[in-house]
């Protein structure tokens, strides 16, 4: 239940956010990718209560109309969120290698397209975390298909000593750019929930104020009940804690 709470309000938060005007191009492909996937997470759901029901469905067929809502709700084809699913798939192998470089990708200070940004997702994490080294040291701000390539293959060979010098080099610039880091902000992510609660209220007032609730079904119902018992249990512990 954690997970179906989980992927509902990732959806929620993916959903609003795609209303913002100032997204880059990346970040809207990424948010898109990752309401499907989350969209996919809830039809595994609705598949487990179909088959407690007694009903039969597939998996395939109930993300597949997962995925058909967000098309329409868009306004793009099928094809292109199956795209964008992909790019967010390969682009969180990025972030979990190298946070650095995944978040210049997504805010556009790195360009790279979607195919290569697959291409890298697909490469062990020590290798992205190498390459994204090369990048930062170059100052790089476009990856090609070649840039990473010959970067791939330096992390997989024995330098050679003109090499150790100038990589030598290259890692004491990393290291001036690690130091001139911001400073860690002991607010940040209380300042992060501060800012997404009130999308959360718009839509939960949304909800309440255009649904039929007469009308929902019952396990719509349940689930939803079930979400929010969960929320403000959580939210009740996080205020109690912030009190203290």
């Amino acid at each position: 239940m954690h997970l179906v709470n989980l992927a509902d309000a990732i959806s929620g938060i993916c959903s609003d956010q795609l209303k913002r005007e100032d997204l880059t191009c990346e970040r809207r492909r990424y948010l898109i990718g990752k309401w499907c996937e989350a969209q996919r997470q809830l039809a595994m759901w609705d598949v487990k209560l179909s088959m407690a029901q007694g009903n039969q469905i597939k998996l395939a067929s109930a993300a597949h109309l997962h995925s058909k809502k967000i098309a329409a709700a868009l306004g793009i084809s099928l094809a292109t969120v199956y795209k964008y699913q992909a790019y967010q798939k390969a682009m969180d192998a990025i972030l979990s290698a190298s946070p650095e470089i995944g978040n210049k990708i997504l805010l556009g200070k790195i360009q790279i397209s979607q195919e290569n940004a697959r291409f890298l997702g697909e490469q062990s994490s020590g290798e992205i975390r190498m390459l994204s080294q090369m990048v930062l040291a170059r100052n790089m701000d476009y990856l090609s298909r070649e840039d990473i390539i010959r970067g791939l293959r330096s992390t997989r060979h024995v330098p050679s000593p003109g090499r150790m010098e100038e990589r030598h080099k290259e890692n004491i610039q990393v290291l001036a750019q690690i130091k001139n880091m911001p400073v860690f902000d002991p607010d940040a992510e209380v300042s992060s929930l501060a800012f997404t609660i009130p999308s959360w209220c718009s839509t939960i007032g949304r909800t309440q104020c255009c649904a039929n609730l007469k009308c929902v079904s019952a396990v719509a119902k349940m689930r939803l009940i079930g979400q929010l018992e969960t929320l403000k249990a959580q939210a009740d512990v996080l205020l109690n804690s912030l009190k203290e």
